[in-house]
């Protein structure tokens, strides 16, 4: 089953300390993000003012395995997808949530509902929580280091 990945998630993904369920759903092309996920990591990682979770984890790689995670970013894998906001963007702005939901939470949800698969998150988010409830999309909220 598809599964829209967030930030941290990817990170696991990308830097290959997902746990092998996550993996191997890549290899089988199960794994989307948002572009907002996938801009923030990217910003995070090639930020050198950046400080927060993304950048510890980013230096605690060998330099080698963060030139491949620099590369990954620059050019993700082919096996996850990331929709543009052509496919996206009419979906969010359908949405009739109450309350309305920021850019992040409504991205999060039209992924979800495109891709006809789950969320997964490294943490919670009750906007998102309530979004997927009423739109019926299936959430898990997991660590995804292995």
């Amino acid at each position: 089953m598809t599964q829209v990945v967030d930030d941290l998630t990817l990170l696991a993904i990308l830097s290959d300390e997902a746990e092998p369920a996550l993996l191997t759903a890549v290899e089988a092309g199960e794994v989307w993000t948002t572009g907002t996920w996938y801009y923030r990591l990217h910003r995070a990682i090639n930020d050198p003012k950046s400080t927060g979770i993304f950048s510890r984890i980013a230096a605690e790689l060998s330099s080698e395995r963060r030139s491949e995670l620099i590369d990954a970013l620059n050019d993700p894998p082919a096996e996850i997808t990331i929709p543009g906001p052509r496919l996206v963007v009419p979906i969010m702005g359908a949405l009739r949530l109450d309350p309305r939901p920021n850019l992040l939470t409504a991205e999060a949800i039209a992924v979800g509902l495109l891709s006809g698969g789950t969320i997964r998150v490294a943490n919670e988010s009750p906007p998102l929580t309530r979004g997927c409830q009423t739109c019926g999309i299936p959430l898990t909220v997991a660590s995804p280091l292995a």
